[in-house]
């Protein structure tokens, strides 16, 4: 078995290759999706900006567990970047968690007749996808903070 610094290294390289999977496929269905909710507009942009912000995380747990024993300061200052854009993450899962569950229940999505122009809609792998990034993350996120605190 690793020491504990491996255990470290493997969790960390592990959270960060999780945060690219995710930040990729978040970003990627809120631009193919861009215009095909018209009931929340603004659910799209949550994944695209999530999803982005996921793989700006991912590549520098990348970076600060690859440069930790050679370049201190790039770690170091990967690091803090890490935890600016991980306090924003939060704050814009938050946000997104009221986008897609208001006053605290799912987003209904009306039945709508072929070619009924009054009928305001949106895709609905689009929200599925989306309640499912946002459990995931909260689970993810709780995960994270348990693991810190028993460690």
């Amino acid at each position: 078995m690793g020491s504990s610094s491996e255990t470290g290294c493997s969790f960390c390289g592990f959270l960060g290759f999780i945060l690219l999977a995710m930040g990729v496929a978040k970003a990627a269905m809120g631009m193919y999706y861009v215009h095909d909710c018209e009931l929340e507009p603004r659910i799209p942009t949550f994944l695209i900006v999530g999803g982005i912000t996921s793989v700006v995380i991912g590549v520098l747990i990348f970076l600060t567990e690859g440069f930790h024993e050679n370049k201190k300061s790039i770690s170091t200052c990967s690091f803090v970047i890490s935890i600016i854009l991980g306090i924003f993450g939060i704050i814009w899962l938050i946000i997104g968690y009221t986008y897609v569950f208001p006053s605290g229940k799912k987003i209904d999505v009306p039945k709508c007749n072929t070619g009924d122009k009054n009928c305001v809609t949106c895709n609905s792998a689009l929200l599925d996808f989306t309640i499912a990034i946002v459990v995931i993350e909260v689970v993810v996120l709780a995960a994270i903070g348990i693991y810190s605190f028993c460690k």
